[in-house]
């Protein structure tokens, strides 16, 4: 008699910490995350996803031209490998980035066209903001395949 009530305690125990911790994840994940996609300074504003991106790269440069000897490699190759690739891969990821948002241009391209006659400026700057607001990682990826190949 007294192992089923250790059970049924033991259960009771198991189902409040299970309720307690659904809780708890409810509670964390009902709070406001913020994201900062830039960083204010108080003249411009810094968006970090490339200050990541380009910190990331000059410390892989270093860490692959510190390496360099060991596959004897000469360190301008590497520094000139990393100047190719990232041509690459600025041009790859927006060219591919422009591909993939022309399917959704060109079905609100009776509207632009409209613009167009409204308001040429407004609609430029609304094209450019459309087309060129992005990055493709795989074209980045792509890019900067493309982009070494063309040192070789």
């Amino acid at each position: 008699m007294n192992d089923l009530s250790d059970s049924l305690q033991l259960r009771e125990q198991y189902n409040q910490n299970k309720e307690g911790s659904s809780l708890r994840q409810a509670a964390f994940f009902s709070k406001e995350e913020k994201m900062f996609p830039s960083i204010h300074l108080g003249f411009a504003d810094i968006p970090t996803y490339s200050t990541i991106f380009w910190q990331v790269f000059f410390i892989a440069i270093v860490i692959a031209r510190k390496i360099a000897g060991r596959y004897r490699l000469a360190k301008e190759d590497v520094l000139y490998g990393a100047i190719y690739a990232a041509i690459g891969i600025l041009i790859g990821s927006k060219l591919v980035y422009c591909l993939t948002r022309l399917p959704s241009l060109i079905q609100k391209w009776d509207a632009v066209a409209a613009g167009f006659d409204k308001n040429f400026m407004q609609t430029l700057l609304f094209l450019m903001n459309y087309l060129f607001g992005g990055l493709v990682f795989y074209g980045g990826l792509i890019g900067a395949f493309f982009g070494d190949l063309m040192l070789l």
